[in-house]
């Protein structure tokens, strides 16, 4: 959207808004993965889910009031990815022990312990297939929304872009993860 003039869009403001904040955070939440803070990731991937889900609201809402001050249904998501907002939300109130596995687990003479800093878990591959499965709820509401406020919004390159996204992802989840002892 840089340089693109939104003023003649309905909630333009609003959306751009929405757009940088989910751009910004996906720069977090994969840097926060890579580096296995799972619980800090799952908790900004829950954002990202509302955050999608308001932008779909959005589209369909006659007035921004109708929205605001209210937590975004995630009935308006496009994708089966609304499907882990539960256990998203259960991770980021820490509603019980389980989801703090995350945390990590270091073997130590009389059992194990929690590390303070973090080391690589298998479950960062889990983490990753969920902001993988974000960006593309993300592409289906963007590539309407553009298609529909700028004449100059390159469909052919949208096309490329998705089918290329979508063989990296195979590629990733197909792929043996391999554990360095």
């Amino acid at each position: 959207m840089s340089g693109k003039d939104i003023c003649d869009i309905k909630h333009g403001h609003y959306i751009a808004k929405l757009i940088v904040s989910f751009v910004r955070t996906h720069f977090i939440v994969i840097d926060l993965t890579i580096h296995s803070e799972l619980v800090e990731a799952a908790t900004l991937t829950r954002k990202q889910l509302e955050l999608l889900a308001r932008l779909n609201e959005l589209r369909k809402a006659e007035s921004v009031e109708d929205i605001l001050k209210r937590t975004p249904n995630m009935s308006s998501l496009q994708t089966k990815i609304k499907a882990l907002y539960g256990s998203l939300s259960e991770i980021t109130h820490s509603a019980t022990p389980q989801p703090l596995e995350l945390l990590g687990s270091v073997d130590v003479q009389n059992g194990s312990m929690t590390p303070v800093y973090p080391e690589f878990s298998e479950h960062a591959y889990t983490s990753l297939s969920h902001i993988a499965l974000s960006v593309l709820e993300y592409f289906f509401w963007a590539d309407k929304f553009f298609i529909e406020n700028f004449k100059d919004y390159d469909t052919l390159w949208s096309s490329e872009w998705i089918l290329r996204a979508a063989q990296a992802y195979e590629a990733i989840i197909s792929t043996e993860p391999v554990v360095h002892v």
